[in-house]
């Protein structure tokens, strides 16, 4: 973990992560630590959910489920308000004014808007005529300030998965975390959730709104080390995913 360390920010390292209600108590007879209305709301429940109660911020039953769905541990799952919220948490986590990350195009804008809003620079490297990337050409374009490298699979728009030797080929090259964005990874290609506990330098993402079509619910998630996850768990907001889309991707 010792690379790991030296790429999160020390801001972020340093950062004492904001303790809400729902995190100290979790199960009582009565709740009045949060400045709910105990009387209930005024459509009553949704679905079973008690719209007056503040969702699980720890996000426990669906983060088991998803673990159970992605072969993994529970510590090893990050939920987020759609894949979007990972992806803003990674750049806030490791990324500073004057650094920088790589993507590879044609992909996914965000990476990009979120890498510059945080003051960092974004670079693009084309893939190659097989729609592959080029790890000589990624890794020519980064350099010591390089913290994320991000790749698509299957890459959206062109629709080709990466292929997995490549994906462990970048992971065990680069210095930087390497980032794959699986949002399509239930219609093909290898998923590379298995290379975690071999490059601690990996977080994969993956949304609930293309395969599953649930779009309007905004939850996606990571898979990645207890270390990483960790740290991108303190950063996020306390309540970042409501008790509705909670309880129906669960049931999802």
């Amino acid at each position: 973990m010792g690379k790991i360390e030296k790429l999160f920010r020390k801001e972020v390292l340093q950062l004492k992560p904001y303790t809400c209600a729902r995190d100290l108590c979790k199960k009582a007879d009565a709740f009045l630590d949060a400045n709910e209305n105990s009387f209930g709301s005024c459509i009553g429940s949704v679905a079973g959910v008690k719209l007056n109660r503040y969702p699980d911020s720890d996000q426990l039953e669906l983060r088991q489920e998803i673990a159970k769905y992605a072969g993994v541990k529970r510590e090893n799952v990050l939920v987020g308000n759609g894949s979007d919220e990972v992806i803003d948490l990674c750049i806030r986590a490791f990324v500073s004014i004057g650094d920088n990350v790589v993507s590879l195009e044609p992909g996914y804008s965000m990476y990009s808007v979120c890498a510059e809003a945080q003051g960092a620079n974004a670079k693009q490297v084309l893939l190659d005529k097989e729609f592959q990337p080029d790890i000589g050409a990624v890794l020519a374009a980064s350099n010591s300030r390089t913290k994320i490298i991000f790749l698509v699979s299957p890459n959206s728009p062109v629709g080709v998965p990466v292929e997995y030797v490549k994906i462990e080929e970048l992971a065990g090259k680069t210095d930087a975390i390497l980032f794959v964005d699986e949002a399509y990874i239930e219609f093909g290609g290898k998923s590379a959730v298995s290379l975690i506990e071999k490059y601690d330098n990996l977080v994969i993402s993956r949304t609930f709104s293309k395969a599953w079509g649930l779009a309007g619910l905004r939850v996606g998630y990571a898979v990645s080390n207890e270390r990483i996850i960790s740290v991108l768990r303190s950063l996020k907001a306390p309540y970042n995913v409501n008790s509705l889309s909670a309880a129906l991707v669960t049931k999802a």
